[in-house]
């Protein structure tokens, strides 16, 4: 492998066909970042690894490439078939669906609440409560 190339899909289409997987990558641009992203019809579970580890591993390893190359580089984030979108708008479905479960507290318990998670040294208010 070339370690010459500094174009990221050419760089990683190589580096994963010397490790022995078949895919294909298609170049997007989202939120204001370069993503690719990667097809492949049996390896997918074995690209994305347990929890997206080995993807976000690989792209570590990418990333680390191209900046040895260009300290400028433009940092790349790679996906397999749509996997980190599809698990970032299940945590934010999740964060949703928590706070609208959560019934809303009394003013004491609120007061309660603030007490429990204020700072030690966070000083209070004259009536005891702590200020924000």
């Amino acid at each position: 492998m070339s370690t010459t190339t500094q174009d990221p899909k050419t760089l990683l289409e190589s580096l994963l066909n010397n490790l022995g997987y078949q895919v294909t990558i298609e170049e997007k641009v989202t939120e204001g970042s370069k993503v690719l992203d990667l097809k492949t019809a049996d390896d997918s579970e074995r690209l994305i690894g347990r929890k997206g580890q080995t993807l976000l591993d690989l792209q570590y390893i990418l990333n680390r490439m191209l900046f040895q190359h260009n300290e400028n580089a433009e940092k790349v984030q790679l996906d397999v078939g749509g996997y980190r979108f599809s698990e970032d708008d299940k945590l934010v479905d999740k964060a949703k669906k928590s706070r609208r479960a959560s019934p809303p507290l009394g003013r004491h318990r609120r007061t309660g609440a603030h007490e429990l998670i204020r700072p030690p040294d966070h000083p209070q208010h004259p009536e005891g409560r702590s200020g924000h």
